[in-house]
């Protein structure tokens, strides 16, 4: 049965839901991609044999932001819409292994996620999905091949001031969480560093930190114990992350599970 909806909240985790169901191939057309968690789930498919293109402009907002090493040599596809052709690139829509659009007002930023207003349509309609698969053609045809050099700084100057915020912020939770991590492992701290400093390889400081709270209150690191023990859980990223100035960063949920661990750990008797 073909179903069509409107959602204007949780977008990224829509996007992620589809993303993780898609088996054959993944299309993307979004003026602006700086979120690095979205490419790196992206960038999982095609290692695992998803056929993925990602049509973006030659902006310098996606040029001082994405970092799509791992996703193309993986054998992703990201192609340039130059602006400099007369036009200029709004399409924003992906298309899940040609069953599925989500398309609406929706860039894959930081700004998206974190600061405007946004809306998309979510639908399976056979005519929308193959509108949608034509469209993507048209647009593949007047795109370049992914090169650095095609990303020039010539829009939008308020979008990149957001962007940077958002970027700057970003970076400063991955310093945090570095200098924890190293903080941790000269206090031999029983912690797969190997696999942290992967996860934030991978999916970005927001989302590598995101995925190591969906543990649980109830699957504590070994690590986070040790910190405990130390009476150094200004260490953990529990606590990194609870922080004020990196809430805007992190969904309700996560915030949620790092500040349970962190209360339940105040009391001794309780960590049994």
């Amino acid at each position: 049965m073909e179903t069509t909806l409107a959602t204007f909240h949780n977008i990224k985790k829509t996007l992620e839901e589809h993303i993780s169901l898609s088996k054959t191939t993944i299309k993307v057309s979004v003026a602006w991609f700086t979120n690095k968690e979205l490419l790196g789930l992206l960038t999982d498919k095609v290692k695992n044999g998803v056929s993925v293109d990602i049509i973006i402009i030659s902006d310098d907002i996606n040029n001082n932001r994405l970092s799509p090493k791992d996703f193309l040599l993986n054998g992703g596809q990201l192609l340039i819409f130059k602006t400099n052709c007369g036009k200029f690139l709004h399409d924003k829509f992906a298309i899940f292994d040609n069953k599925t659009v989500i398309a609406g007002s929706y860039n894959w930023t930081h700004s998206a996620e974190y600061h405007n207003s946004e809306s998309v349509i979510i639908t399976t309609s056979k005519t929308a999905v193959k509108q949608f698969e034509i469209r993507f053609q048209k647009l593949k045809e007047q795109v370049q091949q992914f090169n650095s050099s095609l990303l020039i700084n010539e829009i939008n100057k308020g979008a990149d001031i957001i962007e940077q915020k958002f970027s700057n912020l970003e970076i400063e939770l991955e310093n945090d969480l570095l200098i924890a991590l190293e903080e941790s492992r000269k206090l031999n701290a029983k912690i797969n560093f190997d696999f942290v400093l992967t996860f934030i390889k991978s999916y970005g400081a927001i989302g590598a930190t995101k995925r190591l709270m969906l543990t649980g209150t109830d699957k504590i690191q070994s690590g986070f114990i040790k910190m405990w023990e130390l009476n150094r859980m200004d260490l953990t990223f529990e606590s990194i992350i609870v922080n004020t100035k990196y809430s805007v960063l992190f969904d309700e949920q996560t915030i949620k599970i790092a500040t349970e661990r962190l209360k339940k750990f105040e009391n001794p008797a309780k960590v049994k």
